[in-house]
């Protein structure tokens, strides 16, 4: 069953490394991976004691930041369109709600201007 989980993970990051034009959901990995969106969830909660969707939630906020640091020039906005977010507002709650920060303030934050 680990294999799932890294499969998983390695669709995630597949999904990641090409141009996106929305957010994936756990069905969208279950289908590409052969498995119901249920047991897909069951196995990677079991392994990583995380369900699918955080799994995936952890991933994009790990490329948001990976974003934010690495493309200066890009906007808030730019960032939320490529990571797949179809609404720049929604993309920044999503963010501030993960990590207790908007994605400008962790941005003036890692830069150390805070």
């Amino acid at each position: 069953y680990n294999h799932i989980v890294t499969e998983f993970q390695q669709s995630i990051i597949d999904y990641y490394n090409q141009p996106v034009s929305q957010l994936p959901n756990v069905q969208y990995f279950a289908d590409k991976l052969g498995l119901t969106a249920n047991y897909l969830g069951d196995i990677v909660k079991h392994f990583t004691k995380k369900s699918a969707l955080e799994n995936i939630h952890d991933y994009v906020i790990k490329r948001a930041k990976e974003l934010l640091l690495e493309n200066k020039k890009m906007n808030t906005t730019e960032v939320a369109y490529e990571l797949g977010f179809e609404y720049p507002n929604y993309f920044s709650k999503f963010f501030k709600k993960q990590v207790n920060l908007t994605p400008k303030e962790f941005r003036l934050q890692a830069i150390g201007n805070i």
